[in-house]
């Protein structure tokens, strides 16, 4: 584990993803498009912080899997909004 910024970072793969990933209850992000945060966790960008730790994918396709993972629960999310909402 090192330090970028002060916060620890570390190496995982998709399944490690996988498995944190629905381990939380994910909401989207305030005024960030495509961001989804949870408790002490944040998807945003190429960034995956879980419980205040980051995590660095190692190779690019399970870099491309994680990515395809947040942007289809941020879609989903965002279909849970739109048919919550009134249209007049």
């Amino acid at each position: 584990m090192t330090k970028l910024e002060q916060i620890p970072y570390g190496k995982a793969g998709y399944r490690k993803f996988k498995r944190e990933f629905k381990k939380r209850e994910w909401s989207k992000m305030k005024n960030i498009e495509g961001g989804l945060e949870s408790e002490n966790s944040k998807l945003h960008a190429s960034m995956f912080i879980f419980d205040g730790k980051g995590m660095m994918i190692h190779n690019p396709i399970s870099y491309s899997l994680c990515k395809l993972k947040q942007k289809r629960q941020y879609k989903r999310l965002e279909r849970k909004e739109s048919l919550n909402k009134v249209k007049w």
